[in-house]
């Protein structure tokens, strides 16, 4: 093994190349670091944003469901403020009319709604038919169908969200 030297001095020189190596490794080093940080830094922000958007999503979903649900109830209580006044004080039009906004408002709540105030809402429609059938709220029996489409909009307003599009949402999960 040779050593070279210059101008003889042998140690200057192998001090000369460890800095050199030293400094070119602490640059890559330093350059790996650097990378490593923008690619987690830019993951990071990705899932931030995805969270961010599918909080707001969910946000407008329940204040879609709020306002849908609060528009169906308004409907159906002025439809049954109708068939209260009795079959022999009940106006055609009035009835008419009424049974319109309450089908529209249920149209508009069968498409944002979640699965269980589908099964609720279908058996309340079949109890507020029925009673329009019978021009009349006391000759049909509800039997606790109003509460329980209530108890299932509430549902739905709190944690809907997740019923509506289950494989989506976990799919985004970080």
């Amino acid at each position: 093994m040779s050593t070279t030297t210059i101008g003889g001095n042998t140690m200057a020189t192998a001090s000369a190349w460890f800095a050199l190596g030293g400094a070119l490794g602490g640059v890559l080093i330093s350059g790996a670091i650097a990378l490593i940080t923008a690619v987690l830094n830019h993951r990071w922000q990705s899932e931030a944003a995805q969270r961010n958007f599918d909080w707001e999503h969910s946000r407008q979903i329940r204040q879609e469901r709020r306002e849908t649900y609060a528009q169906y109830w308004t409907a159906w209580n002025a439809l049954m403020r109708i068939l209260e006044r009795g079959r022999d004080n009940i106006e055609s039009a009035d009835l008419a009319a009424a049974e319109a906004l309450w089908r529209e408002a249920l149209d508009a709540m069968f498409l944002i709604c979640g699965s269980k105030v589908l099964e609720a809402g279908i058996e309340h429609i079949h109890l507020t038919e029925a009673r329009i059938a019978a021009r009349s709220t006391r000759a049909v029996d509800g039997a606790g169908k109003s509460r329980a489409l209530n108890r299932a909009m509430r549902e739905d307003i709190l944690h809907g969200h997740r019923d509506r599009y289950p494989a989506e949402l976990e799919s985004r999960r970080p």
